[in-house]
């Protein structure tokens, strides 16, 4: 319940904020919310959740964790995708330089 959300939020601004992977996955979080029709599925990052409704507690975290997974699943195709492309970039690189 709430103090799970304000332990959550504390470490999180303690010692997360500055992570690049904590700062990707924030901008990835706020692209799929704008990207997602609100008909589709209605995507509410967990502090929007818990500030502007009126939506219990642990439906707002259980929510957040689904939403991390996907999120989290996002951002390992697309880390994936740009290692494949670094690697083609990399033989082409090597057989020109050949």
């Amino acid at each position: 319940g709430l103090v799970e959300v304000s332990l959550d939020n504390y470490v999180e601004m303690r010692s997360k904020t500055a992570s690049p992977l904590f700062l990707w996955k924030k901008r990835v979080e706020w692209v799929v919310e704008r990207a997602v029709p609100g008909w589709l599925y209605d995507w509410r990052p967990l502090y929007t959740m818990v500030t502007f409704s009126r939506t219990p507690y642990h439906v707002a975290i259980e929510r957040a964790r689904r939403q991390d997974a996907v999120l989290y699943s996002i951002m390992s195709l697309a880390a994936a995708a740009a290692a494949a492309a670094s690697v083609a970039a990399a033989a082409r690189l090597t057989r020109r330089l050949s």
